[in-house]
């Protein structure tokens, strides 16, 4: 401190110290610091300051004379007064240091000293996110809090605080912890048992049950169709949550069973040479199968055609509509009867095919006469019969019954053939030729004798002739 000599014999002093909260100090509180001399030009008062208080301080001081006299005041200087903070410690740490998703975890730590404080958790999902909860310590400077992760993965915790008056804050190391997805157990089976099924690429028979984490993803596949012996399969349907595609995509969110189901289905089958058959295909267990010909005759040409004969194989029957119950596979054969066209012409009576003009082919068929004679005095008697045209064969002729029997070995037309009887009429000659001398000699044994009035010239007509 340095004033101006005033010319006093000695000097005495006040000093002022004006703190932060605007509370001013006088030193001494009452009376005077000296005397002091009056400095020369090369001296000046030195003291030392003691900053009590952090913050703004400000100073000056004032001289007096011995007398209490005001002879001046100083100017102003402004000290800052910083408090020097004692270092502290951070801890963290996390339990348990592996948990399933959905769990907790506990962050534990304390400040060193101990402190009542405010704590900021920082803390690194394993996205990369980082959420900051703050927390509050005891008075023993310790802390805790419970966390629930909701992603799998590596986690990492870090503990600070700001400090305070007394303490410079600080901040933890990392400490870090694992979230493991939660495990479910997933069946995967076929209705009815045993049939294959590929999951994640792999395919199984069977009942399977598998471990999957969490919202995992997995595919599952089956064919639509699986062979189950000749002419019978299993087709798939739908898998026991509805779903009816047979590929399908599950996440995991909790334990599960899956179900493909098939139904078996059985071929039913028809073989045949003409026409068109409608019923055949695939048909479910236990259905109701109809079979039916939409033709049972078809025309080959005008003189041959095929007709219906019957079922065979593993449904017997001549209807050619024919229900089954599909328990098994079913073929059928449809059987066919070729026939050709026959005909029969006759000059004389009426000629009839039995049966009608279509014939089995290979058959024998048969015709009759009626009648069989025909005429007056000179008659037509039938005689038998002959191959006009055509793969007939004639195999017996019955005159009597006016019948004629032929095999059919493809169309023909027949002919009757006829005789020509003159029996009535040489009967009925004779008969008139004797009839007419009996006549005769009757007459001649009773002729009247002559007039009298004939000459003997005279001729009577019997004797004429």
């Amino acid at each position: 401190m340095w004033w101006e000599d005033v010319g006093v014999a000695n000097y005495y002093l006040v000093l002022y110290e004006g703190y932060p909260d605007g509370t001013l100090k006088r030193f001494p509180p009452s009376g005077y610091y000296g005397p002091y001399p009056a400095p020369g030009p090369n001296r000046v008062l030195v003291g030392s300051f003691y900053g009590d208080v952090p913050g703004k301080h400000t100073l000056y001081f004032q001289v007096y004379t011995e007398w209490g006299d005001l002879i001046c005041t100083s100017n102003t200087i402004t000290i800052n007064v910083v408090k020097v903070k004692k270092p502290s410690s951070i801890t963290v740490s996390v339990s348990p240091a592996s948990v399933e998703r959905g769990g907790s975890v506990s962050i534990t730590g304390s400040i060193s000293p101990g402190v009542s404080a405010r704590v900021t958790l920082k803390i690194v999902s394993p996205d990369g996110s980082t959420p900051v909860v703050e927390v509050d310590s005891t008075s023993t400077g310790s802390f805790s809090y419970v966390f629930s992760p909701n992603k799998v993965g590596k986690w990492s915790v870090q503990a600070s605080w700001a400090g305070n008056e007394d303490y410079v804050g600080a901040t933890s190391d990392w400490a870090s912890f694992n979230v493991e997805s939660k495990k479910y157990t997933v069946s995967v089976s076929t209705i009815p048992g045993g049939l294959p099924v590929v999951v994640d690429g792999v395919e199984y028979k069977g009942s399977m049950v598998f471990t999957w984490d969490e919202e995992s993803y997995h595919t599952l596949f089956v064919q639509k169709a699986l062979p189950s012996g000749e002419n019978s399969r299993y087709v798939f349907k739908r898998w026991s949550d509805g779903d009816t595609s047979n590929s399908k995509t599950i996440v995991v969110t909790g334990s599960a069973s899956y179900q493909a189901v098939f139904e078996v289905e059985h071929m039913v089958s028809v073989q045949t040479d003409y026409g068109d058959v409608t019923g055949v295909g695939w048909y479910s267990e236990g259905t109701q199968a109809r079979v039916a010909l939409k033709a049972t005759v078809i025309q080959l040409d005008e003189n041959a055609r095929v007709v219906f004969a019957g079922w065979t194989g593993d449904v017997k029957g001549t209807d050619s509509e024919v229900w089954v119950k599909v328990d098994k596979p079913y073929s059928l054969k449809a059987q066919w009867t070729k026939q050709y066209k026959v005909g029969v012409t006759s000059e004389y009576g009426t000629a009839v095919i039995e049966g009608g003009e279509w014939q089995n082919e290979g058959a024998t068929a048969s015709f009759r006469v009626d009648p069989t004679r025909t005429g007056f005095l000179v008659e037509q008697v039938f005689s038998g019969v002959k191959v006009l045209s055509g793969k007939c064969t004639v195999q017996g002729v019955d005159q009597a019954a006016g019948r004629a029997t032929f095999t059919v070995e493809g169309p023909c037309t027949l002919k009757t053939e006829w005789t020509t009887d003159y029996t009535k009429l040489i009967i009925a000659t004779a008969a008139i030729a004797g009839l007419a001398f009996f006549l005769a000699f009757t007459m001649r044994k009773c002729k009247p004798p002559l007039p009298t009035h004939f000459t003997s010239s005279t001729e009577s007509p019997l004797e004429k002739q």
